[in-house]
C-alpha cells in the first residue's frame, strides 16, 4: 500500500448546537491548524461532531464529514 492510499482524518468535537456558519468556520479553522500535517502526510479529511448541526447536509456536500447526536 503506497503513501497515496493512507487516509488521515482531523475532527473537532463540540458539545453544543452549531449553525451552518459556525460549523463551516470551525472546519476552515481546523484546515488551517492542520496545515503542516496536510503537507507531511498527504490529504486530510476534515470533520466535526456536535450535539446538533444545522444544515449538516450542506457541509457534507462541500466534502466535510459532519455528525451530530441524530446520527448515532
Amino acid at each position: 500500500m503506497g503513501k497515496d492510499a493512507i487516509s488521515a482524518y482531523a475532527f473537532e468535537f463540540k458539545w453544543k448546537k452549531l449553525s451552518y456558519a459556525n460549523g463551516r468556520r470551525i472546519l476552515k479553522n481546523l484546515e488551517t491548524k492542520t496545515g503542516y500535517l496536510n503537507k507531511k502526510r498527504g490529504p486530510l479529511k476534515f470533520g466535526i461532531v456536535a450535539r446538533q448541526i444545522e444544515n449538516k447536509q450542506k457541509l457534507r456536500s462541500e466534502g466535510f464529514l459532519a455528525y451530530d447526536l441524530n446520527d448515532f
